[in-house]
This record gives structure tokens, C-alpha cells and sequence, in this order.
């Protein structure tokens, strides 16, 4: 004989309180590291990190976290755990680094409860196809060509410089002996005020 099971309720207002920070899992896209504050050792790594890495997560505990993380990196994080409050529930933001066996970019956040650091490894996306800095420097001198007596030559720039750097917003100023100035160029987008 088949007997129907009634489900259990579910206590959404305990799930909302759930301290998530502290489930020991972290998204498929970031790493989680935990080593003791006393000497950096690794304790638990979230199973993906052979990725970041290079080593499979077994073969981590008990390595110093020096050996996949640089020093001043380390220090970054040991000053953003310092400066945060104690009891303070969010894991703040220590750095941006390249960390790992690949010298992936990565944000990293930290988090000391009893002991231990729980940092939180995030790649950031690769970088747009457009290049290096130096030749998108390159590419803005070579294509403006335009006599700086000519107004377009400030409009030609504040276009040149708002794709890469990703602002809404381009202004060039030109300010006067009494330190106030005027917008002579100015790139927003169509739905923006100028």
C-alpha cells in the first residue's frame, strides 16, 4: 500500500535570515579559500578551485595560501579584515589581483569569523577585444589629425575617449585664470542631458 506523504512546511522567514555568507558554498563563477588568520594555511577550498589554482582541492589544505597568492596581495587583505567591524555580517571587497596558477584578475573579498579568513576569489571578465591601453592611446592620437584651433578637434577627442574608458559622460573644461571654467566638449549618450 502506497501512503501520500504530506510535505513539510517550509519557514520562509527562517530562510530569509539565513546567514547565506556563512553556508560554506559559493557560485559556480568565484572561489572560496578559508585559511587560518594565525599562519595563512589553507583549511577548506570550495571544490572548483583547481581552476584558480592548478591543484586539486585535496592537495591545497595545509599549503600556505603565500604560494598562489602574492605577498602584497595578502596584506591587502589582512588591512581590509583589520579595518572591518567586528560582527559585521558582509564580506567586504579587499582588492583586484591576479591570483593563481594562471594569474587570473580576479576581486577579492574577505571575511575573518573565529579564526579564520574566508576569502572569496571572482574573476572579472577578459578585457575587450579593442587592446592594450597603449594601443587605444595610439589608435585616439593617430585618428584625431585635427588642428587644435579647429572646435572639432575637443569634440573628435571626448568621442575618442568615451568608448574605452566606459563613462557615460566625457566633458573637457577649459578653465580660466580665476579657476572657473566652461565645458567646451562634451560626448553623453542620446538618452543623457547634456
Amino acid at each position: 500500500m502506497n501512503e501520500a506523504k504530506t510535505p513539510t512546511p517550509v519557514d520562509l522567514d527562517a530562510c530569509l535570515r539565513a546567514p547565506v555568507h556563512l553556508s560554506g558554498a559559493i557560485q559556480p563563477h568565484g572561489y572560496l579559500v578559508t585559511c587560518s588568520r594565525a599562519d595563512w594555511r589553507i583549511r577548506h577550498v570550495s571544490a572548483n578551485v583547481e581552476a584558480l589554482f592548478g591543484l586539486p582541492a585535496e592537495d591545497l589544505i595545509g599549503l600556505p595560501l603565500s604560494e598562489f597568492v602574492e605577498e602584497d596581495v595578502l596584506a591587502q587583505v589582512a588591512d581590509t579584515v583589520a579595518a572591518s567591524v567586528p560582527g559585521d555580517a558582509t564580506a567586504p571587497r579587499a582588492c583586484t589581483a591576479n591570483v593563481g596558477a594562471l594569474m587570473t584578475i580576479c576581486d577579492v573579498t574577505a571575511h575573518a569569523v573565529d579564526g579564520l579568513l574566508h576569502l572569496e576569489f571572482e574573476p572579472q571578465p577578459a578585457r575587450p577585444a579593442a587592446g592594450t591601453p597603449t594601443m587605444i592611446a595610439q589608435r585616439m592620437v593617430a585618428q584625431l589629425g585635427h588642428d587644435e584651433g579647429d572646435p572639432r578637434f575637443f569634440q573628435h577627442v571626448v568621442r575618442q575617449v568615451q568608448p574605452p574608458t566606459g563613462s557615460d559622460r566625457v566633458l573637457i573644461y577649459r578653465f580660466r585664470e580665476d579657476a572657473s571654467g566652461e565645458v567646451i566638449a562634451e560626448e553623453v549618450p542620446e538618452d543623457m542631458e547634456p
